[in-house]
């Protein structure tokens, strides 16, 4: 009778391959490149969403605003339109032979950012175009716990003298992390895994 051999040559490993992440300089400084970089991209990317979404719901929220339900609609169009379109749609525009946005930076200012080729510039790039995506959603959710804090705390915020920004740091910026905290660990956790935007652009 002929011996049956499985395929391939079982070994043992163990936790080899995590100490060689310790140990081995040719797996270690590759992997703590990508670590740090998918840490700066996650926590980029929820700053800058933060802060441009927070910053358009606070515009949105005052009474002075004309035709908010028109630029409300307009806002969440990347929302609204699928992320690999818009993701190749910015990578024509920023493409640096035809792309609109380099021809305009070059004939103002006579260059033409190599988007990407340049390590920096395609970090910011890729920062931007996921900036793009995500701040719709952060608008939106800003926007409603806006509309939900009390506006007797502003007028009795008022009575006592605080300004616009005294009123923003101790009272509205406070309230909108309690409710939005969940959802910044969820964007970055989620952020973290996002590869999608990054192969694409």
């Amino acid at each position: 009778t002929r011996k049956v051999l499985e395929p391939g040559f079982p070994d043992y490993i163990g936790l080899e391959n995590i100490t060689r992440v310790i140990t081995d300089r040719n797996v270690r400084d590759p992997f703590a490149r990508v670590f740090v970089w998918s840490v700066v991209f996650a926590g980029g990317s929820v700053v800058f969403c933060l802060a441009v979404g927070l910053g358009l719901a606070l515009i949105l929220n005052s009474r002075d605003v004309p035709f908010k339900p028109l630029f409300r609609s307009i806002l969440i169009i990347p929302y609204a339109v699928p992320g690999w379109l818009i993701v190749t749609t910015w990578r024509g525009l920023l493409n640096p032979v035809y792309g609109p946005v380099n021809l305009g930076i070059l004939g103002i200012f006579g260059i033409s950012p190599q988007w990407f080729s340049d390590p920096l510039l395609a970090t910011l790039g890729v920062l931007f175009v996921n900036t793009y995506l995500g701040f719709p959603y952060m608008m939106l959710i800003s926007l409603g716990v806006l509309q939900s804090i009390p506006t007797d705390m502003y007028e009795a915020a008022n009575l006592d003298g605080a300004g616009w920004w005294v009123q923003f740091r101790k009272i509205t910026f406070p309230m909108l992390l309690v409710a939005m905290a969940p959802l910044l660990v969820a964007s970055f956790s989620f952020n973290f895994n996002n590869f999608t935007v990054i192969e694409l652009f």
